[in-house]
């Protein structure tokens, strides 16, 4: 399941950008977050190897913040986020 999420994140990061309003691939919000969740975990699995520790309402804050800085790198390369389930 996470080499699935990683191989469709790192296709939907390879797209060039695209003009504002230009949808090119439709991804559900469910699988948009999964992924994000998954990129983001990786982020502290390396903080832990180094050494780092986050309280828990820090990781919280952190998750919510990484999926709208994600959502918005999908947009940004032509993805639209829809709310049914849709995926690419």
């Amino acid at each position: 399941m996470m080499r699935v999420a990683s191989a469709v994140l790192l296709m939907a990061l390879a797209l060039p950008a695209t003009q504002a309003g230009e949808a090119h691939h439709r991804i559900g919000e469910v699988d948009a977050r999964r992924m994000s969740d998954a990129e983001y975990e990786a982020i502290l699995e390396t903080a832990r190897r180094n050494g780092w520790s986050y309280p828990a309402a820090q990781v919280e804050s952190g998750h919510k913040r990484h999926f709208q800085e994600f959502r918005m790198r999908l947009m940004n390369r032509g993805y639209e986020i829809v709310s049914d389930g849709t995926v690419i």
